[in-house]
């Protein structure tokens, strides 16, 4: 049995910092290639650039992240109650649930913001250094939303 709960322990450490490097690669590929690729031969305009905006466009970059700690509070779970620690889960939980609804909220907010104040020329079609600039910092803030909430997962999964 405790060679069981040691498997299960560093599978959960192990899909932990996967979902944080996850978090960080999706953040970093959003703000670099995705940012170039934004007006890629010609800038579309505000309405059409945010057509399928909704929370699920928000969630769409994050899921490897969410699934890979999805796992990962799996494995701690089924190792702390095979080791008997099951009062140690609730915070992670909590933290998976709440920090998650925080993040997305945060995320969802800032495509809002940026529908609504993505500036465009006399024909309605985006700047492209705006549409440039402003997908370079929703990568950014996708990165450390990511990087965070699974980061701080991975912390509470460690701690003793």
């Amino acid at each position: 049995m405790q060679k069981v709960a040691q498997v299960l322990l560093f599978a959960s450490r192990c899909l932990a910092i996967c979902a944080v490097l996850a978090g960080i690669g999706v953040g970093f590929l959003e703000a670099t290639i995705g940012a170039a690729f934004v007006c890629f031969d010609s800038c579309p305009s505000r309405e059409f650039l945010f057509l399928n905006l909704g929370p699920g466009t928000v969630l769409q970059p994050l899921l490897p992240c969410i699934v890979l700690e999805l796992l990962a509070l799996v494995a701690f779970v089924a190792y702390c109650l095979a080791t008997g620690q099951a009062r140690r889960v609730a915070m992670p939980i909590l933290f998976l649930l709440l920090g998650g609804l925080v993040g997305v909220a945060g995320l969802y907010t800032l495509l809002q913001h940026a529908q609504a104040t993505l500036p465009v020329d006399q024909d309605g079609i985006v700047i492209p250094e705006a549409a440039k600039a402003w997908a370079t910092w929703g990568g950014l803030s996708v990165l450390f939303v990511a990087g965070a909430w699974s980061g701080v997962l991975a912390y509470l999964q460690w701690r003793r």
